[in-house]
C-alpha cells in the first residue's frame, strides 16, 4: 500500500470534483476510511494501489515499485 498526501494547501484540484463516484481509501485524523474523491481535503493521506487513478494532485510519501502511465501532454 502506497501513501500519498494532497499537495495544494487551499484548494482541491478539479480532477477530484470531476469524479463524484470515485472512492478513495483515506486516513484523516488518524482514522482509516473510504471517502468519495470530491470529499478529499488538504492534508488527507490516501492509499493508491496498482491500477488506481490518482484523484488529486498529491505528494509522494512512500513508494514501492512505482510505474506511471500517462498520456503525453499537448
Amino acid at each position: 500500500m502506497n501513501a500519498w498526501s494532497c499537495r495544494h494547501p487551499r484548494t482541491i484540484p478539479p480532477r477530484a470534483s470531476s469524479c463524484p463516484g470515485c472512492q478513495v481509501c483515506v486516513w484523516r485524523d488518524g482514522v482509516e476510511g473510504t471517502q468519495p474523491a470530491p470529499a478529499l481535503v488538504p492534508g488527507d493521506i490516501i492509499a493508491i494501489r496498482s491500477g488506481d487513478i490518482v484523484p488529486a494532485d498529491v505528494r509522494l510519501l512512500m513508494v514501492t515499485g512505482l510505474e506511471v502511465d500517462h498520456p503525453p501532454m499537448s
